[in-house]
């Protein structure tokens, strides 16, 4: 897309030699959209790519790839103001798979349908809403075919506040585990270093739409640049007792992984992880489901077996 030319370009740093390799997959064709990969990990869940969020040309301004799953609709942002506002809203959609609608939900529960785009479909938008001291909220609407499309809209208006994600009309309740809404706000994260201060990485590969990687039982890995996930699900099957390695690099932004067994079970659970190890212990052969979590994360994490349990 190329409504807006100034967009800032966070580049992600991730050292250690085989991270969690989440992203399996082999690689679906680009323009297929990854369809085979969410069936393929099992994985109902939306989540975004290349997101970026920020103050711009006094303006707020959002863009990124939306991957609806099987969910019909993900919000993108809320607002609310101190006083009645009325707020400028322009943008584009770029369908990719699938119809796929822009949709303004006011603070009453009003619906308005503010774009839509159809398989290979472009359509821009301008126009003006109001917004007020109780949440309203932007978000995607689809059919839970797998919808994909890119995104930019720019929100310029008086003394309105943001927050991304899922809000207003019931929207607010994380899936599972509500208490996520409980984690106070993270300070401010320092400037990252010049590139040329880290580690000398080898080349990636080009990554598919899909920021998951399956090569299990060898490793999973996922290598995210800007992903919103709420959570995003995948399964790995145990064929022996083991011990799992889940190595972590963050980046940016914030990153929790859970681990499940099929009794649900919960064998491992780390919020805010940093650039760390563990291991994971897993007694009886199963069928876990690991889920993440995370907000605007740019970095890489791999799962794989370490050893065999006696």
């Amino acid at each position: 897309m190329a409504f807006r030319k100034n967009r800032r370009t966070v580049m992600a740093a991730a050292a250690v030699c085989s991270l969690l390799m989440l992203s399996g997959c082999a690689a679906a064709p680009m323009g297929e959209h990854s369809e085979l990969s969410f069936q393929f990990f099992g994985s109902h869940s939306s989540y975004y790519s290349d997101f970026t969020a920020e103050t711009e040309d006094g303006g707020y301004m959002i863009q990124g790839t939306a991957n609806l799953g099987s969910d019909t609709e993900n919000g993108i942002v809320r607002m609310s103001a101190e006083e009645e506002q009325t707020a400028t809203v322009e943008g584009a959609l770029n369908g990719k798979k699938g119809s796929i609608r822009l949709v303004y939900t006011a603070a009453d529960g009003t619906e308005t349908v503010i774009a839509e785009c159809e398989d290979a479909s472009y359509e821009a938008f301008d126009t003006s809403l109001k917004v007020t001291e109780e949440e309203s909220v932007l978000k995607l609407s689809g059919n839970g075919d797998y919808e994909v499309c890119d995104f930019e809209i720019f929100i310029v208006g008086d003394g309105i506040r943001y927050n991304l994600g899922k809000g207003g009309n019931g929207l607010t309740e994380l899936p599972e585990l509500p208490e996520l809404s409980e984690l106070p706000e993270l300070p401010e994260l320092p400037e990252l270093p010049e590139l040329s201060e880290l580690p000398e990485l080898p080349e990636l590969p080009d990554m598919p739409d899909d920021p998951i990687v399956n090569n299990w039982p060898e490793s999973i890995e996922c290598v995210a640049d800007g992903l919103n996930a709420e959570p995003y699900r995948f399964e790995l099957v145990i064929d022996a007792p083991v011990t799992l390695s889940l190595s972590c690099v963050t980046a940016e932004g914030r990153l929790r992984i859970q681990i499940k067994d099929s009794d649900e079970k919960i064998l491992f659970d780390e919020k805010n992880i940093d650039m760390e190890d563990f291991e994971i212990p897993i007694d009886t052969p199963d069928t876990c489901t690991v889920s993440v979590w995370a907000e605007q994360y740019y970095g890489k994490f791999e799962i794989k077996p370490d050893s065999v349990s006696r």
